[in-house]
């Protein structure tokens, strides 16, 4: 294995080519990601557990809408964390074909060309 830099290696066989490129790029960045993460965690429950005081019908529904987009970023905030904390980009040429794969944490989807 041959290290390129400090998120970039490469592994070269007779037959085949891999790179690897690791998507943790600075450790402050990702502890002030994850810091943002847990807040607005935090935040979601405080109006989610305010949602079952309510009276309100109008305020019900209001309450719910302003939920479904929380979740919505809550999933986008998670999602962007786990990629920069175990996300890797994986190209592999073997035998004439490209293989290229989003790796987190050992999951992902590989696209051939």
């Amino acid at each position: 294995m041959e290290i390129l830099s400090k998120r970039t290696s490469a592994v070269k066989t007779e037959t085949d080519l891999s790179l690897v490129i690791s998507a943790n790029a600075d450790k402050k960045k990702n502890q002030l990601l994850l810091l943002w993460l847990l807040l607005w965690t935090g935040c979601g429950v405080v109006i989610i557990y305010g949602y079952f005081q309510l009276s309100e019908q109008k305020m019900k529904i209001m309450t719910l809408v302003w939920i479904a987009f929380w979740l919505y970023f809550e999933l986008l905030i998670m999602k962007a964390w786990r990629w920069k904390q175990f996300g890797r980009e994986v190209i592999k040429i073997k035998d004439g074909e490209l293989r290229y794969k989003k790796d987190t944490s050992g999951r992902g989807f590989i696209l051939s060309c």
